[in-house]
Parts: C-alpha cells; sequence; structure tokens
C-alpha cells in the first residue's frame, strides 16, 4: 500500500525501516502462531491432528518460512519487481521441490516418507526465501543512490487492523460454505463441493491474476492524485478480468463434466454448483480491482466493511439454502455474499468517487 509512493519520494530510509519492521513483527506473530496451534493440537483430542501431532510439529516451522517468503513477494511487488517476485515463489520454489525429489528417487532404495517430504518443502521454501532477499538487496543497492529525505513512515496498528481483519475475513468467507456443509450433508457431498471450489478457482485465474499486479500501480497513481488514470486503470482491470473468466467459465460448461468424472461418476453432481460458483467469479470480474484500489489508498476500514457483509451474506444464506438443496445451496450462499460484497463496493466506490465503473465503461454523476 505504502511503498510505490515512498519509492517516488525516493524515501529509502522509510523503505529499509518497512522491510526491517515488517520481517520482525512476522518472526513474532509466526512463532505466536507457531506455539499456540502447537500446544492445541498437543492438548486438544482433535481427531486426525491429535495423533500426529508429531508430524505437526515437524513441520511447523514452515509456518514461518512460508510467512517470510510471502512478506518479501509484497515487498517486491510494492517496489514494482513484480515479474521476479512471482518467479521466485511460483516456478523457482516448486522446480527446486521437484528436483530434491528427483535426485532422492534416483539416490535412495527406500520410499519416501512425509518427514522427507517435509524437509525438502522446507529446503526449497528457505532457497526461494534467499533468492528473495537476494533480490531486495539488488533492487536497494540499484536504486537507491544514498542520501535524500528521511520520514518516519507510520508502522502502528491503526492501517494494519483493517488488513489483518480483512485476511480474517477473507479466509472465513472462503471456508464458511465447506464448514457449514460438513455439519449438514455428507462427507461425500463436501468431497463434490471442494472438487467444485478448486474447478471454480481455475474460473478466477485472471481476477487473481491482475490483482496481483494492479495495486502497485494504483497505489502509485493515488500517490500523484492522478484520478484519470486510477479510474481508467480499474476498467482496464475489469475487462481483462471479466473477458478472461467469462471465457474460462463458458469453457467449463462444456469441459467441466469431463473434468469432473475424473474423480468418479458420481462428482457430476458437483457441476451445478460449480457453474454456480463460476457465476460468482464472474460477478467479482465484473466490478474489477476496485477493493484493490480501497485497500492502497487508505481506505481499508471500507474494504473490511465490505468483507464483513459477504461474510454475513454467505453464513445466512448457507444456514437457510443447504439444508433444502445441499452443495448447490452452499454455491448459491456463495453467490449470494458475492453479489453483496461487490455491490457494496461499487456503492462505496460511487460514493467516495462519483462514478460507476464496469468493464465496457466509465458512467459519472
Amino acid at each position: 500500500a505504502v511503498l510505490p509512493g515512498l519509492k517516488i519520494e525516493k524515501d529509502y530510509k522509510a523503505i529499509r525501516k518497512i522491510l526491517r519492521w515488517s520481517v520482525i513483527t512476522i518472526a513474532i506473530a509466526a512463532a505466536l502462531v507457531m506455539f499456540f496451534f502447537s500446544f492445541i493440537v498437543s492438548s486438544v483430542n482433535i481427531k486426525g491432528l491429535h495423533e500426529n501431532q508429531f508430524i505437526f510439529r515437524y513441520s511447523v516451522s514452515l509456518i514461518l518460512l512460508f510467512a517470510l517468503s510471502s512478506n518479501f513477494t509484497s515487498y517486491l511487488r510494492g517496489l514494482d519487481v513484480i515479474v521476479l517476485s512471482q518467479v521466485s515463489e511460483k516456478i523457482l520454489r516448486p522446480f527446486l521441490f521437484a528436483v530434491i525429489l528427483s535426485v532422492y528417487f534416483l539416490f535412495s532404495s527406500s520410499s519416501l516418507n512425509i518427514f522427507q517430504l517435509i524437509a525438502a518443502m522446507g529446503i526449497a521454501v528457505f532457497a526461494g526465501l534467499f533468492f528473495q532477499g537476494w533480490l531486495i538487496s539488488r533492487e536497494l543497492k540499484k536504486s537507491d543512490p544514498g542520501g535524500g529525505i528521511e520520514s518516519t513512515p507510520d508502522l502502528s496498528f491503526r492501517r494494519n487492523k483493517y488488513f489483518l481483519a480483512m485476511s480474517i475475513l477473507y479466509v472465513l468467507t472462503a471456508r464458511i460454505d465447506i464448514l457449514s456443509l460438513g455439519s449438514m450433508v455428507s462427507l461425500s457431498e463436501v468431497g463434490y463441493y471442494n472438487v467444485a471450489l478448486k474447478i471454480a478457482d481455475i474460473i478466477a485465474y485472471p481476477v487473481v491474476i491482475i490483482n496481483l499486479v494492479i495495486p502497485t500501480f494504483l497505489s502509485k497513481h493515488h500517490h500523484l492524485k492522478d484520478k484519470t488514470e486510477i479510474f481508467e486503470l480499474i476498467r482496464n482491470g475489469a475487462r481483462g478480468m471479466f473477458v478472461g473468466c467469462l471465457f474460462i467459465l463458458i469453457l467449463s460448461i462444456f469441459v467441466a463434466p469431463w473434468m469432473l468424472e475424473l474423480y468418479g461418476k458420481n462428482f457430476v453432481l458437483a457441476y451445478k454448483p460449480l457453474l454456480i460458483l463460476g457465476a460468482a467469479q464472474l460477478i467479482t470480474a465484473f466490478t474489477g480491482p476496485v477493493c484493490a484500489y480501497f485497500l492502497v489508498s487508505g481506505s481499508e476500514r471500507v474494504a473490511t466493511i465490505c468483507m464483513l457483509m459477504n461474510v454475513i451474506i454467505t453464513g445466512v444464506g448457507c444456514f437457510f439454502f443447504i439444508p433444502v438443496m445441499g452443495i448447490t445451496g452452499a454455491a448459491l450462499a456463495n453467490l449470494a455474499g458475492c453479489i453483496a460484497f461487490n455491490l457494496s463496493l461499487a456503492i462505496f466506490f460511487f460514493r467516495k468517487e462519483g462514478v460507476w465503473i464496469t468493464p465496457l465503461k466509465i458512467f459519472r454523476y
């Protein structure tokens, strides 16, 4: 949210302070999370976890590595090092993981156990983290001429509390339908719905890709107070999202039955929920990166309120729809929450900026 503006002002001292602060904060938070969940799985008899607590304890350090890696990725995006940040996370890490496993299978006669698998992942994540650190060091050395202004960045919890709340609400939104299904339908139906969710995530790829890139530019133009460019970025982002999602959704109408049958004959029951979940992704695409704009422009509270509405509407929808329609009801609840979220975003944006932005046009007062 803040790095693009600091980079424009060439305030590299503040940029370095934010890096140190974020690493320390995440290390402390990760340690607390690791301790908390280790205590839970050790002391509470949770089926599937308590009896395998030794595996959890062995793998718990990955939490810190993944958290730091995610932080470094965001930091690089804020510095506009977008492509290489994704190479380290999406290509280098899985490549190293595959290489480690290949070497093991070539030179070992024994089968791979879960502890070796976790160790291989840890090595791959650590190597990716080292590469990200090198990218950050290189970028700061290349861009920072020395000297320059020295401001005091806002490192209080004032803004971060909304990012934290938004993250928690996002997890609830993404999981509340699954959690509700688990208490209302059979486990096999939960499996059908989970596969529908995973395929629906493919429909959302254009949204994910554009939301990965565009916040840096929105933050930059917000800092420059360039409203015209901001509106065009959101419209073009919405257009790319909508066209991409629409194409994949249409393709899914014909391909999804075949994909579902790969899991088993009964999985075709997930076809209708899949199309409903795909329609929800299309609605998100139509609104475009409005939520991202709120998150980088000092309006995190607005985005958090909208996401809270999403959670509430989805939860209420699950309560009423699932007992009547099963997994189709869960998909409808998801769709209802998505409509509430994106409609509220559009309304708040109109009240703030005086425009409606669609993939086709920008409507003013």
